[in-house]
């Protein structure tokens, strides 16, 4: 269950890839410290948790969601209509991990949910770039770029 800090590569959807050894120089995203903060928050996904506070965040007028979930940001059937119904109100959804450990990627079990994916950021941090990308007036389109650019695992094809 543990992921190794000190792993030369690893195997990311599918593909392995190899640390970097060189320091990767980002792009500057285009929002800062000062760009205004959107709305967002986090729910917490548990076995037989309730879809409740998502429909109460979505109904307060939140901009984004961040799923914390179990593993790979595992989202439970019972909550997934709920979460799909935010996204059909406007919201954005990332799905994060809760555990501590490995990034979060696309997987099977998700590719037909209209979710984005957080990286190897924890829920809080997921938060905040998005809370940034959304208050910056970022197009949706690009919010996933924004996290594979910022946190995706610092490995490379």
């Amino acid at each position: 269950f543990g992921l190794r800090d000190d792993a030369v590569g690893a195997v990311y959807d599918g593909a392995t890839r190899w640390r970097d050894p060189l320091p990767v120089r980002l792009p500057a995203p285009p929002f800062s410290v000062q760009t205004p903060r959107a709305p967002v928050d986090i729910v917490v996904g548990y076995a037989g948790c309730s879809p409740a506070p998502i429909d109460a965040l979505v109904a307060e007028g939140v901009a984004g969601l961040v799923w914390a979930g179990t593993g790979n940001g595992a989202v439970p059937t019972t909550v997934a209509s709920r979460l799909r119904a935010a996204v059909d109100a406007g919201v954005v959804v990332v799905r994060a991990s809760r555990s501590g450990r490995g990034a979060v990627t696309r997987c099977a079990s998700s590719d037909n949910l209209p979710f984005l994916h957080s990286g190897d950021l924890d829920p809080g941090k997921a938060r905040v770039l998005l809370m940034l990308a959304l208050g910056a007036g970022e197009p949706v389109a690009a919010l996933q770029g924004h996290f594979d650019a910022l946190a995706s695992p610092r490995v490379t094809p």
